[in-house]
């Protein structure tokens, strides 16, 4: 079995490290394949894992360079646009989750970078609440294109720009069972049968918590604003439909399997992909109208304790 040891220090630093070394020691002599997770540090014992983290970014940026460098030789006079953002983040003990992602939509996992480069625009760092919806308006904008019809994003083009704040909103993010409502400073979360994408086993009212960051950079309880409470369940009213992926490729099938997203042994069927529960037939998920219509549990129903 291949097992992830995880630990602040890898060195000698006291009970904690004495007690993570003699369970190593235990679990390789019983044949198990163990992966060590730390800090870099000059103290720390040697493992065969200590430089493939900095090895990674110092990969990732030498293809990133030169993929960059190619893309401006061929733009010309025409300048690049360059956008990097990433589809998630990811938990490093947040929660007790130890590099997952998927499970929620807390900061650690919503939070993402988004470094836009482009002709005209001066550097700045944007403290403003944005999302990935704002990224094809943007670039649409960018490149003297008509802009989509029904967007619910905003070209951030035009308030780079001008160095104008960008308008007060709220922004979304999903996951399977839970979402959130980001604005400056904080976000409200939801979690139910309204934030399912299929109808789950048994009903389940939505449970509403608020946080806020210090100026310490930590999350708080806040106190629930009914105005974001209302914006969120109408969001969750309003389910982007599912639709059928079709058969997938034998490779790629085999590509997933190699990474962990599908059971690796063969023989095991995958989902038929038309096997997919559609959500009901008015589009709203079980219990979202009753959200929208006023029936919203009382604000003082945490979704979890907070520290």
């Amino acid at each position: 079995m291949r097992i992830l040891l995880a630990n602040k220090f890898f060195y000698d630093h006291g009970g904690p490290e004495a007690v993570l070394f003699a369970t190593r020691d235990l679990l390789q002599s019983a044949g198990h394949h163990v992966i060590d997770f730390s800090m870099r540090d000059p103290r720390n014992r040697p493992s065969e894992y200590a430089g493939r983290y900095a090895e990674e970014i110092l990969y990732s940026d030498h293809w990133i360079g030169e993929l960059v460098a190619a893309a401006e030789r061929a733009s010309g006079a025409r300048g690049l646009v360059v956008a990097l953002t990433a589809d998630h983040g990811e938990s490093m003990g947040e929660g007790g989750w130890f590099f997952q992602h998927g499970h929620a939509t807390t900061p650690d996992l919503a939070r993402v970078p988004f470094v836009l480069v482009a002709p005209g625009l001066a550097s700045r760092r944007v403290k403003d609440v944005v999302s990935h919806v704002d990224i094809a308006p943007t670039l649409l904008e960018l490149a003297g294109v008509a802009p989509l019809d029904a967007s619910s994003g905003l070209s951030l083009a035009r308030w780079l720009g001008s160095g104008d704040p960008l308008p007060e909103r709220l922004v979304f993010c999903d996951t399977e069972g839970e979402a959130s409502a980001y604005h400056a400073g904080g976000y409200l979360r939801a979690a139910g049968s309204a934030a399912h994408s299929r109808p789950p086993a048994a009903e389940e009212p939505l449970r509403f918590d608020a946080l806020e960051q210090n100026s310490e950079g930590e999350w708080r309880p806040a106190t629930i604003v009914p105005e974001q409470q209302q914006q969120l369940a109408r969001y969750l009213a309003k389910p982007a439909p599912l639709v059928a992926a079709g058969v997938m490729d034998p490779e790629h099938v085999a590509q997933l399997r190699a990474l962990g997203y599908l059971p690796a042994a063969d023989g095991l069927p995958l989902p038929a992909a038309d096997g997919l529960p559609l959500p009901a037939a008015d589009g709203l998920p079980a219990g979202a109208k009753e959200a929208v219509a006023g029936g919203l549990p009382p604000a003082d129903a945490p979704l979890h304790e907070q520290p």
